[in-house]
C-alpha cells in the first residue's frame, strides 16, 4: 500500500516540496503538507472511513496529493498563495480541512 508520496517543484522561482501520506486507519486521516525552505507553509487533511478498502484508500492519497499540487500551480500562477484564508474547501472531497500556519 502506498504510505506517501513526495513532489519537489519550483513554482515563481520558489522551491516547494509537497508531502501526502495515509495516516493510517487508526487515525482514518490523509495528511498533505507543503514546504519551503525546510518549514511547513499549509497543511490539507482528509478523513475517511476506518473501513475503507486499502484500493480506495490508495487512490484517495493520489487524488489528494495531485489536487494539492494542482492548487498550488494555480494558486502561484494566479499571485494568491500567500492571501489564501486559513480555511477553505476541496469541493470534490468530503471533509477536507485547509489549514495555514
Amino acid at each position: 500500500m502506498v504510505k506517501g508520496l513526495n513532489t519537489d517543484i519550483i513554482l515563481a522561482g520558489r522551491s516547494l516540496h509537497l508531502q501526502t501520506e495515509d495516516l493510517g486507519r487508526k487515525n482514518g486521516r490523509i495528511l498533505s503538507q507543503v514546504f519551503s525552505q525546510g518549514q511547513v507553509i499549509r497543511k490539507y487533511e482528509t478523513r475517511y472511513q476506518k473501513n475503507e478498502l486499502d484500493l480506495a484508500i490508495r487512490r484517495k492519497v493520489q487524488e489528494q496529493h495531485t489536487q494539492i499540487l494542482d492548487f498550488c500551480r494555480s494558486q502561484f500562477s494566479s499571485g494568491h498563495f500567500h492571501s489564501l484564508s486559513c480555511v477553505e474547501e476541496i469541493k470534490s472531497q468530503n471533509d477536507t480541512i485547509f489549514s495555514c500556519l
